[in-house]
Formats: structure tokens, sequence, C-alpha cells
């Protein structure tokens, strides 16, 4: 690639951060880097390895998702999260409050996320701001924000040119991907941990704490919720604050966490022993 076609490309990367203030000087090259690059791109800038699993052809949508929410445009709203923890997340990401106040929480609580944050995006469509998620198509968690109506149609435009997928969550995009507006989530712990293993070593119990994550952008964000980043060691003592026996074992040193990085459905997951201080960012 010749300076005037690298100059060319650079634009539309550029074009991709142009609705967005705050954004790190340097991110545009980091992008296009990372997407002509990416094999060599976390040896190349290391202080990006706490945000991916590993290096893929995707990490690049996940590289402008952490640019986007390192400013405070989007969050990483779990799997399963809540009513509450949508809304949560939506708050700091520009959700107005009089908009805030119409949501019925207890109205939201039994559905599943997806179901959630579409009921949040069709009572949106009365107001001057959309919900969009950018990249709905690689990973489990949602990466939401808040933007007002008449950027939408710009913002999906230019992300589209530099490769990455935007969506609006209107009711077009509701009937496209025909969500169930009434799915219930059957999770009987919407804000604790994926799933708790024991075993008896010594005559003693231990546990394995494991959450699961399917990325196939590699990037690895903790959703933030009111009692701390999820798996840091606040976290872990709030969700486990009912579970008293679960907590002692943890302060005692009798419970391992890990994360399992689902990438490819036909590979064996990447697992990360204690993924807070791996991924903490």
């Amino acid at each position: 690639m010749d300076w005037n076609e690298e100059a060319k490309k650079l634009e539309v990367y550029q074009e991709a951060f142009k609705l967005f203030n705050g954004i790190q000087s340097n991110a545009a090259k980091l992008l296009m880097e990372c997407q002509m690059n990416y094999a060599g791109f976390l040896d190349n800038h290391p202080e990006f390895k706490p945000c991916f699993a590993y290096a893929g052809a995707n990490m690049f949508v996940g590289l402008y998702q952490h640019f986007l929410e390192s400013a405070g445009y989007v969050a990483t709203i779990d799997w399963k999260a809540t009513a509450g923890l949508c809304v949560y997340a939506l708050a700091r990401c520009g959700l107005p409050e009089a908009e805030y106040r119409k949501l019925d929480l207890d109205g939201l609580a039994p559905y599943d996320t997806q179901a959630i944050l579409a009921r949040i995006g069709l009572q949106l469509t009365d107001s001057d701001v959309r919900l969009f998620q950018i990249a709905p198509e690689f990973d489990d968690v949602f990466v939401a924000g808040i933007a007002p109506a008449n950027v939408i149609p710009s913002l999906i435009q230019t992300a589209g040119k530099a490769g990455v997928h935007i969506v609006c969550i209107d009711q077009a995009y509701i009937n496209e991907k025909k969500i169930d507006l009434n799915q219930v989530c059957d999770k009987a712990d919407r804000l604790g941990i994926d799933a708790i293993y024991q075993k008896e070593e010594n005559n003693e119990k231990h546990y394995l704490f494991s959450d699961v994550r399917y990325s196939e952008t590699g990037r690895i964000q903790f959703e933030k919720t009111p009692f701390g980043e999820r798996l840091s060691p606040e976290w872990l003592h709030a969700v486990l604050a009912d579970q008293p026996e679960l907590l002692k074992a943890y302060h005692e040193g009798k419970a391992e966490i890990v994360l399992s990085v689902v990438y490819d459905p036909n590979e064996k997951p990447l697992i990360f022993n204690d993924p807070y201080s791996r991924f903490h960012q």
C-alpha cells in the first residue's frame, strides 16, 4: 500500500470516530493497524493485552468497542443482566433521566436481557434518543449505548465503512431478527457467577467459580455494576454475601476463579485463572 492509499484508508477510520469527543487521538490509526495486522497488534501495543483474550480477525471490532467504552459512549452488559443492570449501564452512557423515569423495571424484570433491551429500544423510539448496539453478531455480551436519533444513520454508516456493524434497536431490527419480546430468563441467579463446582480435597470442600464468555472479537470487558466490576473482589463479596459457606471458602483461598472463553464452537475454550487480574483495565 502506497502513502496515498494508506492516507485514504486512514480517513475511513477517522470518519468512524468523527461523531465522538474524548476518543484518544491515535484511535483511527490503531484501528486500521489492528484490522490490517491483528496477529502482531498486541505485541506492538502491549497496553491492549488486558483487553483481549486472543488475537483474531475480528479483533479490530473489539478495539472500536474499547475506544467508545473508555470514552463513556457505550457499556458492556452481561448476557444475563437484569433490567436494573441494563438501565444502570445505559444511564452511564447517556440515557436521559426523563426516559429512565418512564421505564417500568418491575415490568421488565422477568424477561431475558435481549428482550429487556429490545423493549427499552422500542420505548425510546418515541423520544429524541435511540438505543444502539455494536456488533451483535460476534459476542454473547451486549455492547450498547445511547445516541441522538438524528445521529444514528451517520453513526451506522461511518462505522460500517470501517467494517464495524452497528444496529439501532427499534421495531425494524426486532422484526428483522425475530426477537421475542416475551422471552423470559430461565436463569435463577442473574447477578452471580455462571457456574459453581464443588470438590473434596483432604476432607475439605473446595470450589471452582466459573464464568463463561463467547467472544469472536477476543475482547474481554467485565460488566460494571453498582457493587463492583464483575469478578472483582468487591463484586464477589457482594454476590456471595447470602452464601456464607462460599464466601468463607473464597476468603480462605479454597475457591478458584476461572474464565472460559469460547471463540469457536469446534475448539476447546481458552481458560484463564484469576481472570480479574488478567483483564482488569
